[in-house]
């Protein structure tokens, strides 16, 4: 297991390698026309801000809910499984690749048919997906609803922050998109713990 992390740390190295030698910022400080900057504040009041901002954690929370209890899962399905890691790590790998495809090709659907629309069909998608979980009953029913799930949600994220781009003015995008992805962001940190208590005391 210990594999695992050093392959991380070295990912993360070559990331910040590839950073340093293969960016250029000008860090000359922009001509930005105070009279539309807005705090952090006002950022909240923006109508529609808040929504987007749930809608980021609620992915979040709901895709990191349920991975304590995956080795579990599998584990019930195939209770005479030798390679449990290896079945839940593909498991979990089955959502990434989903969410990696869902993202690029939901974020044109946005564009073209209006981020609302498109916001709407994914939260219902995912409900969908994540009640499919609880009666999945194979492997291969368990991997599927792990994909579509993570096509939903996903599809959430680039329709959110189209809609935080939209509402908010232009010189407050860095401070509104910060805030949007820190309070998104615990749903990542809630959700194991969630998950975790909901397996110790619900089953």
């Amino acid at each position: 297991y210990r594999w695992s992390f050093r392959i991380g740390a070295m990912l993360c190295l070559l990331g910040s390698l590839i950073v340093y030698f293969g960016t250029h910022e000008d860090q000359s400080p922009p001509q930005i026309k105070t009279r539309n900057r807005i705090g952090l504040r006002d950022v909240f009041m923006v109508k529609g801000f808040v929504v987007a901002v749930l809608v980021m954690f609620g992915g979040h929370f709901g895709n990191s809910l349920i991975n304590p209890a995956f080795p579990l899962i599998v584990k019930e399905i195939l209770p005479e499984a030798r390679l449990l890691n290896s079945i839940t790590g593909l498991v979990v790998a089955s959502t990434a690749i989903a969410a990696a495809i869902s993202s690029a090709a939901v974020g044109h659907m946005g564009d073209k048919f209006g981020q609302r629309r498109v916001l709407l069909a994914c939260c219902s998608l995912a409900c969908i997906a994540s009640l499919w979980h609880y009666w999945a009953g194979t492997l291969t029913q368990l991997i599927c609803a792990r994909m579509l799930f993570g096509l939903a949600v996903a599809g959430t994220l680039p329709s959110a922050n189209a809609m935080i781009h939209a509402m908010i003015p232009r010189e407050s995008l860095g401070k509104a998109y910060g805030l949007a992805n820190s309070l998104g962001t615990m749903g990542v940190a809630l959700g194991p713990f969630a998950g975790g208590y909901l397996g110790s005391h619900a089953g």
